[in-house]
């Protein structure tokens, strides 16, 4: 959707939002200029900074934040089981090395 192209024959399945993209392009202009914007220079639109240090730029307002976590969580969860199995070996293995004081 950023590019602002319509969805054509290709991504038939996604034809309906055609008419979101159109009505929400001004918007969508204004968001990624905000995101983008990294000073205050000429071609800097000075609604476009004051934006940028409001919600828009932190993307509060854009971005559903609860299911965003959620979804890290989902995709993470899978390797906290191995990530658990070698804090353990690496704590193991430091309390080997004290107790004979192994030097490395």
């Amino acid at each position: 959707m950023a590019n602002f192209s319509h969805f054509e024959a290709k991504e038939n399945y996604m034809r309906f939002m055609n008419d979101f993209v159109l009505a929400m392009t001004d918007e969508m202009r204004g968001f990624l200029r905000a995101v983008s914007t990294t000073g205050g220079g000429t071609d800097v639109d000075r609604d476009i900074w004051i934006k940028r240090t409001t919600a828009t730029y932190n993307c509060h307002g854009c971005i559903d934040l609860g299911y965003e976590l959620t979804m890290m969580h989902k995709s993470c969860r899978p390797s906290w089981k191995t990530i658990r199995m070698l804090v353990l070996i690496l704590i193991y293995k430091r309390t080997i090395h004290q107790e004979y004081e192994i030097k490395y």
